[in-house]
């Protein structure tokens, strides 16, 4: 089994709890979190040795609904 997270209308999961931190819900981060970006969660993919930041947005380029020329950039720009 695991967790599922919802954010942005969106659902991410399973995650296993031991390798997964939900930043926004985090008691420090809270406490600081005035005029501070971060992304959603954060999860250790142990199979891959990889940690993952994910950063939910529904402004975010869909390809289906949009063409959008560097979606990167429209991130980081959204992000900012």
């Amino acid at each position: 089994m695991g967790i599922y997270i919802a954010e942005s209308e969106m659902k991410f999961g399973p995650f296993d709890e031991a390798c997964f931190v939900h930043i926004e819900k985090n008691p420090h981060y809270m406490k600081i979190q005035k005029g501070m970006r971060i992304c959603e969660f954060i999860y250790y993919d142990v199979q891959k040795g990889n940690i993952i930041s994910v950063e939910a947005k529904k402004t975010a380029p869909n390809p289906k609904s949009e063409q959008v020329e560097n979606p990167k950039e429209k991130f980081l720009v959204d992000m900012i």
